[in-house]
Order: C-alpha cells, then structure tokens, then sequence
C-alpha cells in the first residue's frame, strides 16, 4: 500500500488517515540517527575516551597472543610493529623514536565471550580486524578496548613452505625449545615434564622436519650427550618410512645433562660429512657453536655449515659490561659479542682446516638484525640472507613486535651460490596454546613446535 506524506496529510490510497497540527516535524517523519565518530588509533586515544564506546575507523593488526587461552586478551598494533633494532641502530635517535613509537601503538583487545579464532582454534600475529568496536580503558602502560561486537577479520593464513629458488642442498635451522628425550631429564625445569608431553613434542618435530624435508637440520637446544640426538634420528627415520636414510654427526659428548646443545642431522643420499665435527675455540658453552663441512654427492662441492646458539637475553645475573645498557641490546650483549668475535676468529681457521671458503652461518644468535653480534659478521663480509630475501618476516615475537634472532649468513664466497633464504612462520605467529605443554587445543602438526621459526636456506652449490 503506497503512503504518501503532503505536509500534514497522511493519505493512503486517497482515503484521509490522519491530519496532524503539529508544527514542526512530520508526525511519522523518523529521527535522524545520531552520528558515530569515528576514531584512529593510536592518534586520536587520550584519557577523554576513557569508558565511552567507541568505533576504530582504521584496521588493526593482531601483534601478540600471550596468553594461555584462546579467549584470552591479545595485542592489537595499526601495524605490525618491529623490534626497534631489527632495523636501527641500538641506543641511538632512532631506536629511541622507534621505540616510543612502538610502545604508544599497543592496544589491548578483551574479546570477552567474543570468539576471534578460525576453524584452526587460530589467531595469528599479522590478521586484520575491521570495524573494530568497544568500550575504552586502561590496562597497564596502554589502552584497552572491550570488544562488544565480532570485527571483521581478515586472517593471516598458515604460510606453505616457503620457496627458497632452485637449489641443490636445503639447511634448515631449527631451535627446538628444550628436546630432552631422556626420561631421566623429564620434569626439570625446562623440557617435557613427563613422558606424556615428551611425545606430543616429539610429533610436532617431526611433522616439521619431514615437511622441510632438508638436507641438512641444524638443530639447537637439543639435550646434551648423545641419547637425544640418536632418538631424535630414529624418530625422523620411522617418520619419513625409510631406514638409515638420516644420520647424526657425533660430537663425541656422552654425558646426558639438563643443558643444551647444537647437533647436526643429515640426508645420507644428498650429502656426506667431510672430516671432522668441530667446535669454536672460545670458553662458553662450546657445544653451542658447531660446525662440519658438508659435500654434496651430486657434484662433490663443499660448504661449511657453522650452527650458533648465543647467550639469552635474560637472566639475572648480569655483571659489568653484561647488564642492560638500555640500548635495547638487553642483558649479556657483551658475551654476544664476544661469541661473535670468536666464532669469525674459528671460522678462518676452519677455512683452512676444511679447504674451503664457503661458510653458511645460521642458528639463534639471540641478537636482532641490526644488533652489534650480528654486524659483526655483516662487517666482515658476511652477506645477512634473510634481510635480502625476506626483510618484512620474521622469525620471533616478544611483547607486541616482531624480528629476526635467528640468522642466515653467508660468506663473501658463498652468497652468490645461495638461492633464497626464509622463515617458514609455523610457530612465532601461532598461539602459546598449541604448544606441547598443553592439551586443549593439541593437534600432532608442526604448529608451534617452538616459539623460534626455522629458517630455510637453498645453497646452489658448485664445483
């Protein structure tokens, strides 16, 4: 039925319904809808908006999931926000601007009973939210927003392998985060805590390392001893259905201890280990620094991979030049560099020992890209792989912002033989929550295997 309104005269088919006297408004004429205003984070956040509702108008990106729960609170940045010296130099005018910067654009999201995670039980550093909408607050050092309406997501998917050109050896580095396979090693304090949790572990390794199918693993904290290494190759044998096909270097260490170590696991049919396994010639944690000169069957050429695992960032125990200079280098810079120092210094020498220039250097160096442990070896004529192949990925996540602490450099007669060099971003992007300590959302996938990603490197190796 058509109505029409002529003034105050409501018709309906040419029948007088009503006639109103009012002036004014039309008596069925609706209210204008009141105006949302929209507001830009971080510029437009003060104190004012403090418990008023309110609508983003710019997109936000998912920056961290800390928490144990996937309905627990996460971190919201305008972008994705990285580590001020992954890409300035520590301590000055920029790092300090960088980190202001990044330390004002951290907004806290409570879902509440929200649901934000995908069909995977999933939310991953990088996903877009739009049409953000909620009730301001303050949680801590930053703002918080009370979500009362689902935004509209926009995911950051589960990546394929990364291709990394075309290649004739693959390495891939791998922090493993505490594999103690020897019982008597379940329940201190870092690794499994039972045998229980040791398998859940022990799948989502393998599923990773039969995926990457490499042809050399560069492993690091990996108990100490053999043990662990010889189940960890038995396991990745059973795995991929094959027989002696992997191998592991012996390092000559037998004693079973609650440290870490490096190690090396090996295609048998790609590549064959040339002399012996060596260890740098400085006084911290030798089994830390390792390298074994590597030659491809194909062809009979020869890299020296040199696997590295610095000293932590934290701790409390810091002394002298090792306590934070507020820089953003954190504690134990100094060992960091003097790790770094020895390990060129071992490297020259082993250059000699195996006949050959070419060296790969990976593993965490618990150092970001633009850190002084890591330009030490840039200034020495150390090409970084990943800031040329993947400068905008990432292979860690800590509080809010990305970066690079695990490495892939080549020396100066190596790189033009190195195809492409990537993070395969299975884990730091991914949820606390999957990992194998948990078992609510567990599946036996490569998903968060590790809080470090790998790092795949493709060698085109000559003769």
């Amino acid at each position: 039925m058509k109505i029409l309104n002529v003034k105050n005269i409501i018709w309906t088919a040419g029948i007088l319904l009503a006639v109103s006297c009012s002036k004014g408004k039309d008596a069925l004429e609706p209210e204008p809808a009141p105006v949302t205003k929209a507001y830009i984070f971080p510029e437009d956040f003060t104190d004012e908006l403090l418990g008023k509702e309110v609508t983003l108008k710019n997109a936000m990106f998912v920056t961290a999931t800390y928490k144990v729960s996937a309905t627990g609170n996460i971190t919201l940045s305008s972008q994705v926000l990285r580590t001020p010296t992954d890409k300035v130099t520590p301590g000055s005018s920029d790092y300090k601007k960088a980190l202001e910067e990044n330390m004002r654009n951290k907004l806290l999201l409570i879902p509440g009973d929200i649901v934000l995670t995908d069909e995977n039980h999933t939310l991953r550093v990088g996903t877009r939210l739009e049409n953000l909408k909620g009730k301001v607050s303050v949680s801590g050092n930053h703002y918080a927003l009370t979500i009362t309406d689902r935004p509209v997501i926009k995911k950051n998917d589960r990546p394929q392998m990364p291709e990394v050109g075309k290649y004739n050896m693959k390495v891939a580095s791998m922090n493993l985060e505490y594999y103690m396979a020897s019982p008597s090693m379940w329940g201190h304090s870092n690794g499994a805590k039972n045998e229980a949790a040791f398998q859940r572990q022990r799948k989502k390794i393998l599923a990773a390392m039969k995926e990457m199918d490499a042809d050399v693993y560069a492993v690091c904290e990996i108990e100490e001893g053999d043990y662990s290494v010889n189940e960890l190759v038995q396991a990745l044998n059973e795995e991929c259905g094959v027989t002696g096909k992997y191998r592991g270097i012996d390092s000559g260490d037998k004693k079973i201890t609650s440290y870490t170590k490096n190690a090396f696991i090996y295609n048998t049919e790609k590549v064959s280990p040339y002399m012996e396994f060596k260890t740098y010639e400085g006084t911290y944690l030798p089994l830390r620094h390792v390298a074994q000169c590597f030659e491809l069957k194909e062809n009979g050429s020869r890299v020296i991979l040199a696997m590295n695992h610095f000293k932590s960032k934290s701790g409390n125990n810091a002394t002298g030049g090792d306590k934070d200079q507020q820089d953003g280098q954190s504690q134990f810079n100094f060992r960091r560099v003097q790790e770094a120092k020895d390990c060129l210094a071992t490297y020259e020498n082993l250059k000699n020992y195996y006949g050959d220039t070419d060296v790969l250097v990976v593993g965490d160096l618990n150092s970001y890209s633009n850190e002084n442990p890591v330009r030490i070896f840039t200034e020495a004529g150390y090409t970084n792989e990943l800031q040329k192949y993947a400068p905008d990925r990432w292979s860690y996540v800590y509080q809010g912002e990305v970066g690079y602490l695990d490495h892939s450099l080549s020396s100066s007669t190596l790189t033009g033989q190195v195809t492409g060099a990537a993070p395969w971003d299975i884990n730091a992007s991914e949820p606390v929550y999957f990992e194998y300590q948990y078992t609510s959302f567990y599946q036996s996938n490569p998903y968060r295997y590790s809080d470090h990603n790998p790092i795949i490197t493709g060698l085109k190796l000559t003769e």
